[in-house]
């Protein structure tokens, strides 16, 4: 602890510029004000009325509470958003790289050192949150629900901004995009639920007991259940930094990083849908395949391989055939999905068996959505391979899965054919969560059929540059006649 943050240069650096007494004071003035204004404006409003202490203590706690938000969720994310955008437009990010400190104090550097003085700020806020809480009745344990929400929640999001701003490469800088994605996908329900439900707890105080969430065959409360899960996901955000920080220009996530983070993701939200599918609702089940397959595709995003890491693992040493075939099937990002969504699978399993829906049926949807996914994926994994060849030929794999998902809908509606909308990913989806529309084992085996034959030039394509890929290797290291290089491109 002491090398993280007491003795980290950074957190000193930080110390130095943010706290010195030339400027230091004028926020502290600023604060002061709000904090006796606060304090005016409730004694003025309560004086003439016959308000219990509690509930005028209950409203300053609530005040405060406020601030408390702003600070923690508001102004250390901004600080954590620009920490790096100022290291580079200050000129010293040259600097920063080549300090002699681990990726976790230089995480910890930047995530403390930035924020000095809205935590120090916060801290303060905290005295009176506690004090006022107290006075107005609020439990010890409600109240350290809400400082365990607050904390946890600005440490997930801290450093989840903080992860999205490292783009101290290309490769990093043409998938902020789909970094951006995941943001969206993973953190918005999280930050939405954390605000809601702290609201919630703190406007009807009394019966914030009522406020928990059915978590497997236990009630936790919502507090408690939010803070913990925007703790453990920070601490996946946290590891993400230091991956950045150690080893640049690589994906988000690594092989057995992506599959862990995936099985952590579906172990929580299985304890979020399992009571409820018991009852049969309707839409729980479609709810839970679409929860839980969004990170499975979408991992595969951040993780994505390139060309030239192929090259890099297959080891021009070990050049027998058998073993640059293991090492490319060890390396394909083909792999790493096809073992994301076996995870996806199992789990999906044991929602249908506690739903008790018949297997069969359930046979058939995950074979249809996998059958969409893998046309997906083998795009995907065309465009990581053939990119080096042709530098815009992301362009034409964006255009044609975007005609794979809407021109069967196009179809459905020009055409009498009515069917054709679930030959698309969004139509198939549709029907899960309307079962009376649900088509006939005819169209059922079309579907199938279809996406199996869309498959077919996409992967001889890619066994191809997979093949090139060996025999240049083997080129390389002189096992193989010079010909065959024209082969290999």
């Amino acid at each position: 602890m002491n090398r993280l943050i007491l003795s980290n240069p950074l957190v000193r650096r930080y110390y130095r510029s943010l706290l010195r007494p030339s400027s230091f004071w004028i926020y502290i003035t600023i604060y002061v004000s709000v904090v006796i204004l606060l304090l005016f404006v409730n004694t003025i409003s309560t004086g003439s009325l016959s308000v219990p202490y509690y509930a005028f203590a209950r409203g300053l706690f609530v005040q405060f509470l406020v601030i408390e938000v702003v600070l923690l969720w508001v102004w250390t994310t901004y600080n954590s958003a620009t920490v790096l955008k100022g290291e580079i437009l200050n000129r010293t990010y040259d600097f920063f790289r080549l300090l002699p400190l681990s990726a976790l104090q230089k995480t910890c550097g930047l995530l403390i050192g930035r924020n000095l003085l809205a935590l120090l700020l916060a801290g303060v806020s905290l005295v009176p949150i506690i004090g006022f809480g107290l006075l107005g009745r609020v439990s010890v344990a409600t109240e350290g629900q809400i400082v365990l929400l607050l904390l946890s929640v600005a440490l997930f999001a801290n450093s989840l901004v903080l992860l999205l701003s490292n783009t101290t490469s290309r490769a990093q800088t043409k998938t902020s995009s789909t970094v951006w994605l995941l943001l969206v996908v993973f953190s918005a329900p999280f930050a939405l639920a954390a605000l809601f439900s702290l609201v919630g707890a703190v406007s009807e105080m009394p019966e914030a007991r009522r406020y928990s969430i059915a978590f497997y065959a236990i009630r936790a409360p919502t507090l408690l259940l939010i803070g913990l899960i925007a703790l453990y996901f920070a601490v996946w955000n946290i590891l993400g930094l230091v991956r950045k920080f150690t080893v640049e220009g690589e994906p988000l996530f690594g092989r057995m990083s992506a599959l862990l983070y995936l099985l952590g993701y579906e172990i929580i939200a299985l304890g979020l849908f399992l009571p409820h599918l018991p009852d049969h609702q309707d839409k729980a089940y479609p709810m839970w395949l679409l929860v839980s397959l969004i990170p499975a595709v979408l991992i595969p995003l951040g993780s994505i391989r390139t060309f030239d890491s192929y090259l890099e693992r297959c080891n021009p040493f070990r050049c027998q055939d058998r073993t640059l075939r293991w090492a490319m099937l060890r390396c394909s990002n083909l792999t790493l999905a096809t073992g994301l969504l076996v995870l996806w699978v199992a789990f999906s399993v044991i929602a249908v068996m506690v739903n008790g829906m018949s297997l069969m049926e359930f046979a058939y949807h995950a074979a249809g959505i996998l059958s969409f996914c893998l046309v997906l994926l083998l795009l995907l994994e065309l465009y990581v391979v053939y990119q080096p060849r042709f530098n815009q030929i992301g362009t034409l794999l964006c255009f044609l899965a975007l005609m794979y998902s809407i021109v069967p809908l196009i179809l459905a509606v020009a055409t009498p054919v009515a069917s054709l909308r679930f030959f698309s990913f969004l139509g198939f989806f549709v029907y899960l969560f309307d079962p009376s529309q649900s088509p006939g084992v005819a169209v059922k085996a079309s579907i199938l059929g279809v996406n199996a034959l869309l498959c077919v030039i996409p992967a001889l394509l890619i066994g191809h540059r997979y093949a090139g890929i060996r025999l240049l290797r083997q080129t390389m290291a002189g096992t193989q006649h010079p010909q065959s290089i024209q082969r290999a491109g």
